[in-house]
């Protein structure tokens, strides 16, 4: 009776281990299924960015591409700010004499990524201001440390990608002063604002 009892318990434990094991299988089984159908998902997605080779000519074999050469009297000089800017750029020296007054510079000398962040969150945030300029930034000249921003909106400005704009420069610190382009502030005006909240700058 006892060997009984001892040959039911085992053949229970034995049971029960193989259907632990046969569940377990199962779930490695669907977890494998799932991450290959993903795999083919991104594999199809980056077949359909990428862009499709040229369809070859039936009537005349393909030569060997070479690239177009460049018409230099194609390019043109661009001028750095406009008269508007160029302007309002006179009057920032004069108000702030001590201080380098830089126009046009890139967001990517102002911003960078954080350090600790996935390449997906890297190149996004790189993405929302790699093409963008600051019309003009006021600087400490020993040391070139960013004082100001200053911002001369004209009518192509809209105020929804200005805030953005604001959004990624406040994030970072940076004080950044806004001005309608038809109505700059003057001289005075401006030695003023820098005068209240940057007293150092005047």
């Amino acid at each position: 009776m006892q060997y009984a009892v001892i040959f039911l318990a085992c053949s229970i434990v034995f049971t029960l281990g193989c259907f632990i094991f046969y569940l377990w299988a199962k779930r490695q089984q669907r977890i494998v299924q799932r991450y290959n159908a993903q795999e083919f998902a991104n594999a199809t997605e980056l077949d359909a960015l990428a862009p499709s080779p040229p369809t070859p000519s039936l009537l005349a074999p393909q030569a060997a591409s070479t690239p177009r050469p460049l018409n230099l009297d194609h390019i043109a000089r661009n001028r750095l700010v406009t008269e508007n800017e160029c302007e309002f750029f006179q009057r920032l020296r004069t108000a702030l004499p001590h201080y380098h007054i830089c126009t046009q510079v890139a967001f990517s000398a102002l911003l960078k990524p954080a350090s600790g962040i996935t390449n997906s969150e890297y190149f996004s945030i790189l993405g929302r201001y790699s093409r963008k300029r600051a019309d003009f930034v006021v600087c400490e000249p020993a040391t070139m440390d960013v004082i100001a921003i200053i911002e001369l909106d004209d009518r192509t400005h809209r105020k929804k990608d200005d805030d953005q704009r604001d959004e990624l420069l406040h994030a970072a610190g940076y004080s950044i002063y806004r001005y309608p382009s038809h109505q700059k502030p003057s001289v005075e005006e401006l030695r003023m604002v820098f005068k209240m909240n940057h007293a150092e700058a005047v």
